[in-house]
C-alpha cells in the first residue's frame, strides 16, 4: 500500500513543538539581544566587565554547536 501523502504531513500539534536545538538557539538569539541592550545602557563601571565579556559571548553564540 502506497502512504499517502495527507498521512504523512505532520499534525498542528505536532508541527508547533520545537526541538531542543530550535530552543538553544532561540535562547542564544535572546541572550545576544539582552547583551546588546545592557551593553547601551550599562553603566560606566560595567563597561570593562562588558568589553571582557563580548567576544566571549559573541564567540559562544555563533561557534557553539549543540
Amino acid at each position: 500500500m502506497i502512504p499517502s501523502p495527507i498521512m504523512a504531513t505532520p499534525t498542528a500539534a505536532e508541527s508547533k513543538k520545537r526541538t531542543p536545538e530550535e530552543d538553544f538557539s532561540i535562547l542564544r538569539g535572546f541572550i545576544l539581544i539582552c547583551h546588546w541592550i545592557i551593553s547601551l545602557t550599562a553603566w560606566p563601571q560595567t563597561q570593562l566587565l562588558l568589553f571582557l565579556l563580548s567576544p566571549i559571548t559573541v564567540c559562544w553564540i555563533f561557534f557553539y554547536r549543540v
